[in-house]
This record gives C-alpha cells, structure tokens and sequence, in this order.
C-alpha cells in the first residue's frame, strides 16, 4: 500500500464518509435509514427490503447468499466495478452474516461442528470482513470512497462478566460487545408512540448514547441522545459542528 498524506482541516460535508451501525428490532426503521443514505446500495443477506417497495422507493440492491458472494461483492465495489454511480453501501444485515460466516468457517475445516477453535476462526473471518466493509469508507488505497452502514437484528442477553442486562447487535457471541468499535457511530432504533389530538401516532428515533439497556455510542460526539431517522440528520449535525469550529 502507498503511502498517503492529508489534513483534516480538508474534511468537509461533501467529502466525509461516515461509518455506522445501526441496530434494532424488526420494524424499527433500520432499513428505512439506509434508504435515506446518498445514493444507496444494498447488500442483502435475508431479503428483508419488501418495506422498502411497500413505500415505492426505487433502490438497488445485490442478493447474496453465501460468505464468499458476499466477500466477492465488496471485491467489485473496492474496485469500482459494481455500484461505480453509488455513494452509500448498507449490509442488510449482520445477523444473517453470521451463519454464513459459520458455515464457511465449517467448510474450511472440513467439518460439520463448530467448536472452540472453529468459533476463534468464526470470529476472525467476520472480523477481517468488516474491516473490509468499513474500509469502503477510509481505505486511503481506493480510488473511491462510500458511506458505509450495516444493519443488524437487536439480542438481549445477561452479561455474566460486566454483571446486568445488556442489548446488542445481535451477531457471533461475545463479539456482539466490541463491534461497535469498527463504527463512527453505532445507533440504536427504536419505534415510539407519541399522543396527538387523542390519537397515537407511530414514529422512529435513532439513539446515539446508551439508552435503558441498550449500547449506542457517538463516537464523532456529533448527535443529540435521540434524533429522527434519517441520514440527512447526521450530515446537518456534522456540518453544525464543524462550521462552529472554524
């Protein structure tokens, strides 16, 4: 790899790209928000876009069904032979990742059960994927960049070593409470219900601190604890803070 110089006084609104992951249970807006993205592209690992035609917005996206699609269709958009009109890759999601990381990691071994040695394996190939993916974002290599978010199903889980209940992405183990590290901003969606003129009226929030047991973390320190969901949001906050900077 070469070696390349900057200044982050160059970072603006129109040239930052921005890492998230978003989690939530199902129906609390996560594929919503990454339809909100510039220019989308969707890598789909369940399917789950049917609310995305419900709304009629016009979105491309790629189906894949294994790892090694998967790894070959972030190849293409490394090197800018898929989605070269695209400005935004959403992975639909990590939850459906993580059983075809398993079974990959099965077939390489040449078994049929995973055990601790195979779950370390597990682990590392999903790690260096999503370096890969968030990669799209920074990687000063490419020849061009992508806001990259991926998308993730919510798990409850009693956490024996920190002690209380804690809600996470849902994914391999305890690898579930670091993979937040890799992103500039890992949210969590919630749907709520507001009254108004005597009716409940149904809306999504993007949280960005911890909120009751659920992690969520800003590490840009640009987002208000709840905000409306939608991208466009993230980029107004940015251009906020760095205008109040100058």
């Amino acid at each position: 790899m070469a070696i390349h110089e900057g200044n982050t006084k160059d970072v603006s609104v129109s040239n930052a790209r921005f890492k998230i992951l978003a989690y939530g249970a199902p129906g609390s807006g996560k594929t919503y928000f990454g339809s909100t993205m510039p220019k989308p592209y969707f890598i789909s690992l369940d399917g789950g876009l049917l609310g995305l035609s419900v709304r009629k917005l016009a979105v491309p996206y790629v189906q894949v069904d294994t790892f090694e699609d998967l790894t070959q269709v972030l190849m293409q958009i490394r090197n800018v032979t898929r989605a070269q009109d695209r400005e935004s890759i959403i992975i639909d999601h990590l939850t459906a990742l993580s059983p075809l990381v398993v079974d990959a990691t099965l077939r390489a071994a040449n078994k049929r059960v995973m055990d601790i040695g195979l779950w370390g394996a597990a682990k590392d190939r999903l790690r260096v994927l999503i370096n890969d993916f968030t990669g799209l974002a920074d990687d000063p290599g490419l020849k061009k960049h992508f806001h990259t978010c991926m998308l993730s199903h919510e798990q409850i889980e009693r956490d024996e070593v920190r002690g209380g209940t804690w809600g996470t992405p849902a994914t391999i183990g305890q690898f579930s409470y670091y993979v937040g590290g890799w992103f500039d901003l890992f949210l969590y969606f919630e749907q709520v219900t507001e009254w108004k003129n005597g009716k409940q009226i149904p809306s999504w929030v993007m949280r960005s601190l911890k909120y009751v047991d659920y992690v969520a973390r800003d590490r840009l320190g640009i987002l208000q604890p709840a905000e409306e969901n939608n991208f466009q949001i993230i980029l107004d906050r940015f251009k906020e803070k760095t205008d109040a900077t100058d």
